[in-house]
C-alpha cells in the first residue's frame, strides 16, 4: 500500500505513512494553538464590542475541533497498529 501524501510504501491497511501521521499531527497542533493566541489577543476587547466577542468564541470553537481531531487521529493511528498486531497473531 502507498501513502496517499508522498507516495511511499505504508503498512497495510495505514493509508497514511508515520512521518506523514506526524507532520500532519503537528501542523494541527500548531494551528490550533495560533488560533487560541489569536482569541486571547481578541478577547483585550471582547467587552466593548460584540463582533469581536463572537468572533473569539468562533476561533475558540475552530481550535478545540482542530484539537479534537488531533487527538482522534492519534486513535485511529493505535487502532490500526492493534489491528495489524491482531491480525498478525491469527495467522
Amino acid at each position: 500500500m502507498k501513502c496517499q501524501i508522498c507516495g511511499r510504501k505504508t503498512k497495510a491497511p495505514l493509508m497514511i505513512c508515520a512521518d506523514c501521521m506526524t507532520h500532519i499531527q503537528t501542523e494541527t497542533k500548531e494551528d490550533a494553538e495560533e488560533l487560541e493566541d489569536i482569541a486571547a489577543i481578541l478577547s483585550i476587547t471582547a467587552d466593548t464590542d460584540g463582533n469581536i466577542k463572537g468572533a473569539m468564541e468562533s476561533i475558540l470553537r475552530i481550535a478545540d475541533r482542530l484539537k479534537r481531531r488531533e487527538q482522534s487521529g492519534r486513535v485511529q493511528t493505535q487502532n490500526s497498529k492493534s489491528e495489524v498486531t491482531h491480525s498478525r497473531k491469527n495467522i
